[in-house]
């Protein structure tokens, strides 16, 4: 009852919920994590944002540009076996890098280049409608105005309580001079 409250308070479902638990308990999720599996955006004001953007310009870890996306394989993104299509897969793969790209620089990017799509357990696994993917990315290298990103795709287990690795692949991204 406390958690499907809780969902409620947080305007995710149940499932959604316990999935953000679940990765919090097994430490792969940050409460941050959880907080950002709601939708929720906390507004900040302009100054105060500028100030957070100039002290964000100094040197940052792979840590802070680290961002994780849970999406859930549904009836629309899969195909007439049930399964999830590889071409919602790479669209969720470049949404995800790209939100760590510009996580990363604090400004706009755009998608280079797609490099070296690794299939880690595709002939063990099959993502299947009702599962959940986790999508993991992070910036690996930045240079003068680009920057590499590579993103892991693994699937929640919750019956073992793991995350099974399914594939990553590289990104390339550039940033925009806006």
């Amino acid at each position: 009852k406390t958690a499907a409250k809780a969902a409620q308070n947080l305007h995710v479902s149940s499932q959604q919920l316990r999935v953000c638990v679940l990765l919090l308990v097994m430490g792969t999720a940050s409460s941050s994590f959880v907080y950002g599996c709601t939708n929720q955006t906390a507004e900040v004001p302009d100054s105060e944002a500028k100030l957070q953007r100039q002290q964000s310009m100094l040197k940052r870890t792979v840590l802070q540009s680290q961002v994780r996306l849970l999406k859930e394989i549904t009836a629309d993104v899969s195909d007439e076996r049930d399964e999830l299509a590889l071409g919602h897969l790479l669209e969720w793969m470049d949404a995800c890098s790209c939100l760590s790209a510009e996580k990363h620089c604090g400004r706009s990017a755009v998608t280079l280049v797609m490099d070296d799509l690794d299939f880690v357990a595709a002939h063990e696994i099959r993502l299947k409608r009702g599962q959940f993917c986790v999508l993991e990315g992070k910036v690996t290298r930045a240079f003068g105005s680009s920057m590499e990103v590579v993103v892991s795709v693994s699937i929640a287990e919750f019956l073992s309580g793991t995350l099974q690795s399914f594939c990553n692949a590289y990104f390339m991204y550039v940033v925009l001079k806006t």
